[in-house]
């Protein structure tokens, strides 16, 4: 009898303690599950912890609008990364630091420098993005002073015509003049600090001026200046014109490439919201580059923005026919087989 009655008290205690144990269990897990739902819901763009600082240079002009927009957005900063960005006085000097391991990538070469040192330091970049102009998308221009003789194109033979000091603009405006059928001896080109090209052209220093924007824009509307030829690259080189590229050093992608793969992922980002949203993004263009307070908004919305694309969406086919038209011209001493320059399989993006 006291046996039974044990047995039945035990029996009820058991049963008592495992259901207040079922009870204590489920609401551990409901209590945990909601945590985790609300962790997901207070963080939809979560900043990654710093995996390491990576260094830049650039120019102030549009080509490097990723670039801004970018550093602007906080995308390098999503991505784990602190970007020490410093501008540079020409394209050349970005180059030299590129190679010599100063900088990790370069957020905008042009294509006809990273031909000729693509031949000089092999194996040292690969492309992960790039940009073209179109009859609707553009930046480079050719204009004169206000009151100048120069009307067309056709009146530069024989003139002086200024360009920013360095090899890109420099080969840019040889393969326009190349386009345009006009002979280099008939023209003298004059190199000059990227900053004083408007103070050089109003000063008489060179007739006419070959330049990007927002030079150009802020030069027009000044009131001071007049149009030549807008669209030169598209109208007398080739349409669309493979114009610029981000590339990463080599060195960079082999040795940290959590890093590397953040960058273009970043850049990448920048891509989709200047493409998305273009008037925002033009807004980056602000803390960067010279464009004055009073004439800010009227510059903004005149600025026309190259065609970005990211790894893979580039018209690979004309930037082999512009390395081929640079050849052809004897403005590239060497074939460049354009392939071997992108970065594919590299990366996971």
């Amino acid at each position: 009898m006291a046996i039974h009655i044990f047995k039945k008290h035990f029996k009820k205690m058991f049963n008592t303690k495992i259901l207040i144990l079922v009870m204590v269990v489920s609401f551990s897990v409901v209590a945990l599950a909601g945590c985790s739902v609300n962790q997901n819901v207070a963080e939809p763009t979560s900043v990654l912890p710093v995996v390491q600082t990576v260094r830049t240079a650039y120019m102030p002009i549009t080509a490097n609008l990723s670039l801004f927009v970018a550093l602007e957005q906080g995308f390098f900063k999503q991505n784990g990364l602190n970007i020490e960005a410093s501008e540079a006085t020409t394209p050349n000097d970005i180059v030299a630091a590129l190679v010599s391991g100063k900088i990790d990538f370069a957020p905008v070469l042009a294509y006809t420098i990273v031909f000729p040192s693509a031949i000089q330091y092999p194996n040292t970049f690969k492309i992960f993005s790039s940009t073209e102009e179109t009859e609707t998308n553009y930046t480079a221009s050719i204009i004169a002073k206000k009151d100048s003789p120069i009307n067309s194109y056709q009146d530069l033979r024989g003139k002086k015509i200024g360009v920013y000091g360095g090899l890109v603009q420099v080969n840019f405006l040889k393969a326009i003049l190349t386009g345009m059928k006009i002979s280099l001896a008939e023209v003298e080109i004059i190199e000059i600090n990227p900053k004083l090209q408007i103070q050089g052209l109003l000063a008489g220093e060179y007739d006419a001026l070959s330049t990007t924007e927002p030079t150009s824009n802020i030069a027009l509307f000044s009131g001071q200046t007049k149009l030549v030829s807008n669209n030169p690259r598209v109208k007398y080189i080739m349409s669309p014109f493979p114009s610029t590229a981000a590339v990463l050093a080599t060195k960079f992608i082999n040795e940290n490439k959590v890093a590397a793969q953040a960058v273009v992922k970043s850049l990448n980002q920048a891509i989709d919201f200047i493409n998305n949203n273009p008037a925002e993004a033009k807004k980056a263009m602000l803390k960067y580059t010279p464009i004055p307070v009073e004439s800010a908004d009227k510059v903004l919305a005149d600025l026309k923005l190259f065609h970005y694309a990211k790894l893979g969406e580039e018209n690979r086919t004309q930037v082999q026919k512009f390395a081929d038209y640079l050849y052809d011209n004897k403005l590239l001493k060497t074939k460049v087989e354009v392939n071997s320059l992108f970065g594919d399989g590299l990366l996971e993006l």
